[in-house]
């Protein structure tokens, strides 16, 4: 499964970062996607399912981390 993840300060503000994101399941996206967030001090993220695009970079979990690859 894939999916294209946004990253903002609040609600409100701009998108910091947008991100493909792949995973066995749509739980699996939802953890690797909030723990970046709180990881990175973002307070909102939306998650596209079902897209990608070509130049993002990738955000992968790895060994319980998630990380940018």
């Amino acid at each position: 499964m894939i999916a294209i993840a946004e990253f903002r300060e609040n609600r409100n503000a701009p998108v910091k970062a947008w991100f493909n994101v792949s995973g066995n399941s749509v739980g699996r996206i939802q953890s690797i996607v909030s723990q970046y967030a709180a990881h990175m001090g973002y307070k909102f993220s939306h998650i596209y399912y079902d897209q990608s695009q070509d130049g993002l970079t990738q955000l992968t979990n790895y060994k319980g981390t998630s990380l940018i690859k």
